[in-house]
């Protein structure tokens, strides 16, 4: 309670790297750890992070780890399904 997990990356549909407009994910007591998030169209080629936010949208942890990439060739849907 009180936290979420947001994707923010460096296209505009990630919220430009800030969290407030970035894609929030969800869970669930029978899914967690498990968060989710809905289908986004992005461009290819993009950079991004998980963030830990309050629930207003504010950041309170980045990912640590360097910026995880979808490369510029990129033609297809695709489901990301990682940890962190």
């Amino acid at each position: 309670p009180g936290q979420h997990v947001r994707v923010a990356g460096s296209v505009e549909e990630l919220g430009n790297w800030d969290p407030e407009f970035g894609l929030t994910l969800g869970t669930a007591a029978d899914m967690f750890p498990l968060w989710r998030g809905g289908p986004v169209l992005v461009p290819s080629g993009f950079e991004y992070k998980y963030v830990i936010c309050t629930d207003a949208g504010a950041p309170e942890q980045w990912e640590v780890t360097p910026n995880r990439n979808v490369g510029a060739n990129l033609r297809a849907s695709m489901v990301v399904d990682e940890e962190f």
